[in-house]
């Protein structure tokens, strides 16, 4: 797997991020506040979470189990088909675990850093869905460009925090891309 960017790589934006917002915004709110999970880690004690995708990691007590959403992935279908496309050109694997997140208007994602070997190892990419310019992202205090479409590699090994100042929700795909066959994934 290759390194991590500095900070922050844009890999470039999918085609389908129309598609992809129509279709988000189709999801209930029971289905975003039905998994608590995520919100044992106090810095997304804010952010909704619905996972797609995860192959257990045997470091976390959290994402220790596989996980597939059948309704929702088949409702993304070709739209994450695009995604992992586009992310495999660039580093060749596959996912290790896909979030939808959503982190409520008004709320913070407190500074931190992501570690673990999953989250050491894996290039952990947003594709802003429903964002705006109220919604800031910082990675080392500096503020990464987080618009919708795109697709950001940012280092989550390094310390950042997101703020959402607006009156609308934002809504993320984060894509974890590691190598393939990892022997560390059971």
């Amino acid at each position: 797997m290759s390194v991590k960017p500095s900070l922050y790589s844009i890999l470039g934006t999918i085609d389908s991020i129309k598609s992809l917002t129509h279709k988000v915004k189709l999801i209930t709110k029971e289905e975003w506040i039905s998994w608590v999970d995520r919100k044992v880690f106090l810095t997304q004690k804010n952010s909704n979470t619905i996972p797609l995708f995860n192959l257990p990691d045997k470091g976390n007590k959290v994402f220790n189990n596989k996980i597939y959403n059948i309704v929702i992935n088949k409702l993304l279908e070709e739209e994450l088909q695009e995604c992992y496309n586009r992310i495999d050109k660039y580093y060749p694997g596959d996912q290790k675990r896909v979030l939808l997140v959503s982190l409520p208007a008004g709320c913070n994602v407190e500074e931190h850093t992501d570690s673990g070997y999953h989250l050491e190892t894996c290039h952990r990419i947003h594709v802003p869905i429903i964002t705006n310019d109220d919604v800031l992202f910082f990675c080392n205090n500096v503020q990464v460009p987080m618009v919708a479409g795109s697709i950001v590699d940012f280092n989550n090994n390094a310390r950042h925090k997101v703020i959402n100042k607006s009156s609308q929700d934002r809504i993320h795909l984060i894509i974890d891309w590691g190598k393939k066959n990892d022997p560390y994934y059971f």
